[in-house]
């Protein structure tokens, strides 16, 4: 992610408690941008499989490039953002 990158699409989310969320990107060739904003952990991977995800705590963020769909799992409610930037 450079400076110079420029934000297409922008989502908040608050998930409930041991819930599952599938992402599509609305736009191709982006990187994914994953923000935990609070109240639990955030679990994303770009498999449905659990085996090969990134736990996101709070204040946390994880970027994903040229991804198209993305799985989240909550551990409890955590308030999530969610960025497309090119």
């Amino acid at each position: 992610m450079t400076l110079s990158s420029e934000i297409l699409s922008e989502f908040a989310h608050r998930m409930g408690e041991d819930t599952e969320l599938i992402y599509n990107a609305r736009h191709k060739g982006v990187t994914i941008i994953v923000g935990n904003m609070g109240y639990g952990d955030v679990y994303v991977s770009t498999s449905s499989s659990r085996k090969s995800h990134h736990r996101v705590q709070f204040k946390g963020k994880v970027a994903f490039e040229d991804t198209s769909k993305l799985y989240l799992t909550s551990s409890s409610q955590p308030v999530i953002s969610i960025l497309e930037i090119i």
